[in-house]
């Protein structure tokens, strides 16, 4: 499991899985995520198969003759088995438990790394010859399926592997040479032969050469245990078709259920220490009668021990999880290995055809590392605009992995002045040492189940799949090109149906050759029914149609999302509202389609894949001003694909089950040369054209990917700003001559005179420059005015880059009105990066009314800037605070110079005279943890006037005593790099004033003020 612990300074990541990545050549912040687990180890997967007689039967039930027969149970799990390891190479270490039927065997391969050359493991294999993945596949065809079920001596000889038990002849009552005669490698087959089938091979033992034949002694040896590091997360995966019917009291046995605190009460019978579950799971009657089943006693004794114990006693956290797949199986099979898997705190998936079953083990695959890996807390964004309307939010998850492809989720919670809690009403979050995450117990919305900190259960990703299943998902494309006049709903006919029977989805358009039709059908086949994609840096967004509410996000599996988020409405500890979170369509442009290939088929070690991975902007002609999509109104989504593309996107949703794409804007379109990466959340905003009040939208040029991995100040494309009109038309470019570097941010948009018409854009580039830019009438010959406000960087070597829109409030100190401009400079392409000194910074501009600047501006430099770093004006001696605050008084604002490597890494946010911003710190491994990846996440607080730090006392009033610098930071609970800090105003009351603010820091409630406000307005549309 994820460990994550608060050591004051920095946050320490243990996790249980190897990257076995290489860092991706275009820098990003993904870098942070594989650097998580650079450090890692894979998990242990020990694979315990059930070859009894019932798997010479098919999936019908049928007895087959022939168990070679591709339709036999055993066929089909030798291929499925097979195929997942090849699949999963690179990700997981694998060995074969025992191979079981009437007898367990021994371990038939130890847990080894599947991309090993086996001659590693065994001398007797020639060098370069075969992979550990080959010889594993090769041991399913040692022996045939035959005999009877015994299930729980199986388990209990992994039990003995992963404890480095002794190794105990397990097949007879009498000990002999024989019995103990193991498998040597027989070059001419490749494979295993020649000793007894259920003898443990002598690579998984020690001494391996326990038995001596020449003077025909055995010398009992003990299992070399796969747990070596508390890195390393370790599973059992049981496949079975069907119920035991055979136990045996072995040595095994014994010492196994000695450890569980099970030891057989009654002398003859092994069991008789553990529950008895002929009722409880085999439905046995006494007065209706039937088969006493006691033979899956013990079972779930020994997988609750080994998933709740130190199994290596010297290893903290050295447990083993079991899950379980139920092939062909149903009834009480079926619940006993249910039983198994909860027990071992494992997950159990059915299977009743062939593809089924490949289908389940990618999911057990997928369920372990997902579990290993929950990373909901790096991506976690509040949408503060539903506060207001219903006191939810909802979160945006992802699973890093070493494949091009991540998984996702999405999970609603509602919020109150305590921070989150769940449909129940409970605290969804708890901090028990281990960092701030979900409450094992929290329950999402939509969730069947307690959902807790796992972030492949419930919430949308479970309606996605339940949805798939039943085919009843609408997914929509569009590959006609340029979108004509009027936009084109694609909800409407086969042309824009994202399905392999839609003709005009080609194989060109899929990135294939022509004759790749097989391999375009199965990418299509398998988007019907595939999990939700990684919403990496996209949130989601609200439309209120009065009876429902929808909600949309995007996903870098290419999908912008329509869901049903009507409900739940509020928690409710006795009958919770579960329902809700159905899809109501999912668009995929056209641009995409050849990425669908590359997620089906990723492999290890392949390019991070991109799709939607912008922001979304709500486009609401709201004609009653209700906030209500009713009468008239329509709503346009316009949306951008940040590392995805160079291309917004204007979508039509004032039906959600009718969806229109309206345009598309492209870098490189005529008047849209400069346009690179669409980064910049496309501004919706009020100004003037022609005369009239207009809304209209504003974004920044974006980043230009020429600028990977360049630590200097370098010009680039992207040097632009760009209004748009409602139908995706340009109406102006902004330029400069001086502009000459990618704007990637959003900007700051104000209106000055309080006209309600935006007459002002402030923005930073990567250049380290702050821009101000003045206009009235943009539909005439008015002109725009561009200042340059500031240059940050001081040089090359001083690079400042700046990815976030300045906050800009108005603040009137000792008389004197200014507008502060503060912003964060970092590299979020590069969070690791080293030799870094970056700033939060506080410009004042001093000429802030309407209209351009009366006098030119000379550009702020960090020389022109009151050095806050120490916080002087707060200091003790008289003389060092006069001094600082002459200093203040004289220059144009503030500087706080960060640690070395330390970031602003996401936007600031100006409140009641406070200034608010996280930061992230890589930082070097201590070697407190040996399986960590030690970062930092912080919070300043300060006052705008003067950096001063903000400390709030347990009653929400704050300190104004003299505080040292140090007292501006928080420090961050929660692994990776900190979303920004947003403002949440609990609900009026009944004379309309909020019981007060706090600020959530992602899933982290950082105490405010306890004033009363008034809510006024906040509605956005």
């Amino acid at each position: 499991m994820l460990s994550i612990r608060n050591t004051g300074k920095k946050v320490l990541i243990s996790a249980a899985i190897s990257a076995a990545i290489s860092l991706p050549a275009a820098a990003d912040d993904l870098d942070v995520y594989n650097a998580i687990f650079a450090n890692q180890l894979k998990p242990n997967l020990l694979f315990v198969l059930d070859y009894s007689g019932s798997m010479q039967r098919d999936v019908d039930g049928n007895w087959l003759a022939d168990q070679t027969d591709p339709a036999s149970r055993i066929s089909i799990l030798k291929e499925a088995v097979k195929d997942v390891l090849q699949r999963n190479t690179g990700r997981i270490n694998a060995g074969i438990g025992s191979i079981y039927d009437t007898y367990p065997s021994g371990v038939k391969w130890p847990i080894t790394d599947l991309e090993d050359d086996a001659h590693i493991h065994d001398s007797a294999i020639p060098p370069n010859t075969v992979s550990v993945a080959d010889v594993i596949s090769s041991q399913l065809e040692r022996v045939g399926a035959g005999g009877r079920t015994t299930t729980v001596n199986a388990l209990a000889e992994a039990a003995a592997y992963f404890r480095g038990d002794q190794v105990f002849d397990n097949d007879s009552d009498v000990l002999d040479t024989w019995d103990h005669t193991p498998d040597v490698w027989q070059n001419g087959i490749k494979q295993y032969g020649g000793g007894n089938q259920y003898a443990a091979l002598p690579q998984s033992y020690t001494p391996s050469n326990a038995l001596d034949r020449t003077n025909d002694t055995w010398t009992t040896p003990t299992y070399n245990s796969p747990i070596v590091s508390a890195c390393q997360s370790n599973f059992i995966v049981l496949i079975s078709d069907g119920r035991p019917n055979e136990v045996n009291d072995t040595p095994t046995m014994q010492t196994v259920l000695s450890a569980a605190g099970a030891s057989p009460t009654d002398p003859a019978n092994i069991t008789s220490g553990c529950e008895d579950l002929k009722t409880s799971i085999f439905g046995y009657s006494a007065v209706d009668g039937g088969t006493e089943i006691t033979e899956g006693n013990c079972g779930p004794e020994i997988t609750n021990y080994l998933a709740t114990n130190d199994i290596n006693p010297e290893i903290p956290g050295s447990n083993v999880k079991t899950f379980t797949v139920g092939f062909a199986t149903s009834g009480t099979g079926s619940a006993y290995l249910d039983e198994l898997a909860k027990k071992g705190q494992g997950d159990f998936f059915q299977a009743t055809q062939p593809s089924e079953l490949t289908e389940a083990l990618d999911e057990v695959i997928n369920s372990i590392l997902a579990g290993t890996h929950a990373f909901a807390e790096l991506s976690l964004e509040v949408d503060r605009a539903n506060y207001a309307h219903d006191n939810r939010t909802f979160y945006s998850l992802f699973t890093p992995t070493n494949r091009p492809s991540w998984t996702g989720n999405l999970k609603g919670y509602f919020i109150d002045q305590s921070g989150l809690v769940d449909i129940k009403g409970d605290s969804a979050i708890i901090n028990d040492g281990s960092g701030a995450r979900f409450a094992d117990t929290s329950h999402s919305f939509w969730s069947a189940l307690p959902d807790g900190n796992e972030l492949a259960m419930g919430g949308f990703n479970e309606s996605v799949l339940e949805q798939g299943a039943a085919a009843n998902r609408n997914l929509y494309t569009y590959t006609g090109g340029a979108v004509p006049a009027g936009g084109v709903t694609v909800s409407m006919g086969l042309a824009n149906t994202l399905h392999k029977d839609n003709t005009s989805i080609t194989t060109e358009l899929m990135g294939l050759n022509s004759g790749q039709t097989v391999e375009s059908d199965a990418a299509l086949d398998w988007i019907q029914t595939a999990p939700m994609g990684a919403p990496l840096h996209t949130k989601p967004v609200m439309v209120n149609y009065g009876g429902q509410q929808v909600l949309y996000v995007m996903t870098n599996q290419g999908f912008l999302h329509a869901i049903d988020a009507s409900n739940p409405s509020a928690p409710d500890n006795t009958a919770p509202d579960t329902t809700g979170g159905e899809e109501l369509f999912a668009f995929m442009p056209g641009e995409l389609l050849d990425n669908l290939h590359k997620h089906y088929t990723g492999k290890v070690g392949d390019p991070h894949i991109y799709g939607l991975d912008g922001a979304i902007t709500r486009w609401h002609d709201d004609a009653n001003n209700d906030g209500i999509v009713n009468g008239t109104d329509t709503v346009l989504l316009v949306f951008g694909m940040r590392r995805g593309g160079n291309t917004y996107y204007a979508m039509d949703v004032t039906d959600p089950t009718s969806p229109s794409l309206k345009w598309k804007i492209s870098g490189g379109d005529a008047n849209f040369a400069e346009l690179q990466q669409s980064w910049s959340r496309a501004s919706l905003v009020p100004v003037k054209l022609n005369g009239v009040r207009q809304k209209v939208l504003m974004f920044g040029g974006g980043f230009d990917p020429a600028m990977d991995n360049i630590l200097e100040t370098t010009p680039g494309s992207g040097n632009a700003i760009f209004v748009v009109s409602k139908a995706g038309n340009l109406i102006k470019k902004i330029t400069h001559v001086d502009m000459i570097y990618s704007i990637p941010s959003d900007l700051t948009v104000i209106d000055t005179n309080s006209d309600a018409i935006a007459d002002r854009i402030y923005v930073g580039d990567l250049g380290g420059r702050v821009w101000r830019v003045d206009f009235q009438d943009l539909g005439t010959a008015d002109p725009v005015t561009v200042t340059q406000l500031a240059d940050l960087s001081i040089n090359a070597a001083d690079h400042q880059p700046i990815f976030y829109p300045p906050s800009v409030a108005m603040n009137n100190q000792s008389g004197k009105r200014f507008l502060s401009v503060a912003v964060g400079t970092g590299d979020r392409t590069q969070p690791l990066l080293t030799d870094t000194n970056n700033r939060i910074v506080m410009l004042r501009d001093l000429d802030y009314g309407f209209g351009a600047p009366a006098t030119p501006v000379t550009p702020i430099t960090p020389n022109d800037l009151h050095d806050a770093t120490q916080n002087n004006i707060g200091s003790t001696n008289d003389t060092v605070k006069d001094a600082a605050r002459a200093d203040l008084a004289a220059k144009h604002g503030w500087k706080i110079d960060l640690n070395p490597d330390e970031k602003s890494l996401s936007q600031l946010l100006t409140f009641e005279g406070k200034i608010m911003a996280t930061t992230f710190e890589p930082l070097p491994n201590s070697g407190a943890d040996p399986c960590g990846f030690e970062s930092a996440g912080r919070l300043y607080t300060v006052r705008v006037a003067d950096a001063r730090p903000v400390v709030i006392l347990p009653d929400g009033t704050e300190d104004t005593s003299d505080q040292p610098a140090s007292s501006r930071i928080t420090p961050l609970e929660a692994p990776g790099i900190p979303s920004k800090p947003v403002k949440f105003f609990s609900s009026d009351d009944s004379n309309g004033n909020g019981s007060g603010n706090n600020t959530m820091v992602g899933t982290e409630a950082i105490p405010g003020s306890s004033s009363q406000i008034k809510t006024v307005f906040w509605h956005a549309r």
